[in-house]
């Protein structure tokens, strides 16, 4: 339920509609700044089509998340075997690696810059016995040095089904190697992002939060989310769950002298749009994100 979740969105009523409100006062720029401003014309043109390709930007959930069983057989299978933690808690809960791409389609060659996501399992749900549990998420803070200095990285699972990060596939087997099977054990899973200043929380609870801000600039197409999720073996619920996504742009661009000269003309709202870096919002609600009905229809 979207209106149980507590994100806070941007204060923007409609970006289409004030976006095509700031490009009918850009085009009309010359009845605002007279004849001593002609010089503008061009300018003018330009940020007119700067805001028509902000229309076309695209931000989205998948409609369904890649899901994978993590049983005790998945170890067995590659000749692992799970951490003595594990194994306990497995004889109590399922776990499922839950692989949430999110796809970015920002203007073309001006990138996204902030990325906020909040993930709701079970939402309204108070049987605290049923609820299901974050075990680990992907990406981390932890990972804030590693991504300073490296613009992708591989993620791996180790044998207590965390993530881990890795510079290069190599090392990180040879960690497996070295430690009997407790460095990797799945993976390696890549993952791109430039130089991210990342934010996470809320291991352990329902909620999954992720703040992402690229130093550079966030340009991928795909920005992949990972969560392990712990589900209570006597659950018979399908697993519903809800999401959030803002998606924000560097203020820098409208500090142009075509829109500080029409500042006093935009409104309010407007001017909050662009302050705020011009932020895109998606919502998703999944009925059943780990398809656990449909895994019991076909059993």
């Amino acid at each position: 339920m979207l209106e149980d979740m507590d994100f806070e969105f941007s204060d923007i009523v409609d970006r289409n509609q004030l976006l095509h409100e700031a490009i009918s006062i850009i085009s009309c720029s010359d009845g605002f700044l007279g004849e001593a401003n002609r010089g503008t014309c061009c300018e003018a043109d330009e940020a007119v089509s700067l805001l028509n390709s902000l229309r076309e930007e695209t931000v989205a959930f998948p409609s369904v998340c890649s899901v994978v069983p993590m049983t005790e057989q998945s170890f067995i299978s590659i000749g692992l075997q799970p951490s003595d933690m594990l194994r306990e808690l497995m004889v109590k809960f399922n776990f499922f690696r839950l692989d949430i791409p999110m796809q970015l389609i920002p203007r073309c060659g001006w990138a996204f810059t902030r990325l906020k996501c909040r993930i709701k399992f079970c939402p309204g749900e108070d049987d605290v016995r049923n609820l299901v549990i974050i075990h680990d998420l992907s990406p981390k803070s932890e990972w804030q040095t590693q991504l300073k200095i490296s613009s992708s990285l591989d993620i791996t699972l180790d044998a207590s089904l965390k993530y881990n990060m890795s510079i290069t596939a190599e090392k990180a087997s040879a960690v497996a190697c070295a430690t009997g099977g407790l460095g990797m054990v799945f993976g390696p899973f890549h993952y791109g992002f430039r130089r991210a200043k990342i934010r996470t929380g809320n291991t352990g609870h329902q909620l999954a939060d992720w703040y992402m801000e690229g130093t550079e600039r966030i340009d991928e197409e795909m920005v992949n989310f990972g969560v392990i999720l712990r589900v209570p073996k006597e659950r018979q619920l399908p697993i519903h769950a809800c999401g959030a996504f803002e998606a924000r742009h560097s203020f820098q661009l409208f500090t142009s002298d075509i829109f500080t000269e029409l500042w006093d003309h935009f409104s309010e709202n407007v001017k909050s749009l662009f302050t705020n870096g011009c932020p895109i919002t998606t919502t998703k609600e999944w009925d059943d994100i780990t398809q656990l009905s449909m895994c019991r229809g076909n059993a």
